[in-house]
């Protein structure tokens, strides 16, 4: 059936089980009634991120259009993950079929179940590695980048993450050492990266008691994270395992 609505950009990921298969058995899940598969990216092995993330992952991107509303194509995601055995118990934990919707056409979406673009895939090259084969040009209607020029920032080296808010520098583990990522300390002040290397994003640390200033902790619409202290260290070293892999 043909679709005009909306066109949607829809990641994939699973790291347990036959992940391959699952990814043909949910594409066709997903070329239904209201929705229509339009491009698909191969498949990408990629670092698992966080602790609890499991092994190495298998991602991969498409393109849909669709005539559901936005709460309506998450009900459908979430319903096809949850048939293909996703538990949703473990933040960044392993699963056997993650979708998620990037971008619902070019709106801009904020309710408690629901945040489109989503927050976290400026820095996540499993995430963008397989959208540049499929939308390099489409733009992220918030900060203007394309896909490409997301995909582009990862590329830097090192890739320099500024942090406020802390007198000593998290130890940057080992494997990302070797010039692939720096920490610089920056003061505090909406205009403390005035350094000639640009930085990768601003990570601003707050204290136990102390209100982050945005309205989450991954909010990154101007690539700058909020995170309290106890999580700083793990902030990071997800954010460097995304960005550059291992």
């Amino acid at each position: 059936m043909e679709h005009g609505g909306i066109t949607c950009l829809i990641g994939l990921g699973g790291n347990t089980g036959p992940v391959e298969d699952t990814f043909v058995a949910a594409i066709q899940r997903l070329n239904c009634e209201n929705c229509q598969i339009t491009a698909l990216s191969r498949n990408f092995r990629t670092a698992p991120m966080g602790p609890d993330a499991g092994g190495r992952f298998t991602n991969a991107a498409a393109s849909l259009n669709t005539d559901l509303s936005p709460l309506k194509m998450l009900d459908l995601l979430q319903q096809v993950e949850d048939d293909f055995g996703r538990v949703h118990n473990i933040h960044w934990g392993s699963r056997p079929l993650d979708l998620d919707l990037l971008f619902y056409g070019r709106q801009v979406i904020h309710t408690p179940r629901l945040t489109v673009p989503h927050p976290g895939l400026w820095y996540r090259r499993f995430v963008l590695d397989p959208l540049v084969e499929i939308a390099a040009d489409w733009k992220h209607p918030e900060n203007g980048h394309s896909i490409a020029q997301l995909r582009t920032r990862l590329d830097q080296r090192p890739l320099v993450i500024d942090v406020e808010g802390l007198d000593t520098l998290p130890v940057i583990p080992p494997r990302y050492t070797n010039g692939l990522a720096k920490l610089r300390t920056i003061p505090a002040g909406p205009d403390a990266n005035t350094a000639d290397q640009p930085s990768f994003c601003e990570v601003r640390v707050y204290n136990d008691g102390e209100q982050p200033q945005q309205s989450g902790k991954y909010e990154t619409h101007d690539f700058r994270i909020d995170v309290s202290r106890a999580n700083v260290t793990a902030l990071i070293e997800a954010l460097l395992t995304a960005a550059i892999g291992s």
